[in-house]
């Protein structure tokens, strides 16, 4: 039982981060010519969500360096757009 409320928890985690990232990127790409880098990266966003979400059920997800390294690897990744957005846009 623990385990399973373990797991939900970090599908927790991992749907606020998706939630928390969605609107800035639907938002900051939503017009002009930055528009394909807004499907990309909502794409890659979804992925690395569901990915979280699979690698969470596997039994040496248990380990602390592994939920140390998925959870600041898919952080790290919300800075992506942000830094994309500053190097692409040139308003």
């Amino acid at each position: 039982m623990c385990r399973i409320v373990a797991t939900l928890d970090y599908w927790g985690i991992t749907i606020l981060i998706l939630g928390s990232v969605y609107p800035f990127i639907s938002y900051r790409y939503a017009c002009g010519d930055l528009i394909i880098y807004r499907y990309v990266f909502i794409s890659i966003l979804t992925l690395l969500t569901f990915g979280c979400m699979v690698i969470t059920v596997s039994p040496t997800f248990l380990k602390p360096l592994p939920k140390m390294i998925l959870f600041l690897g898919f952080g790290a990744f919300v800075a992506v757009p942000t830094a994309a957005l500053y190097i692409l846009d040139d308003d």
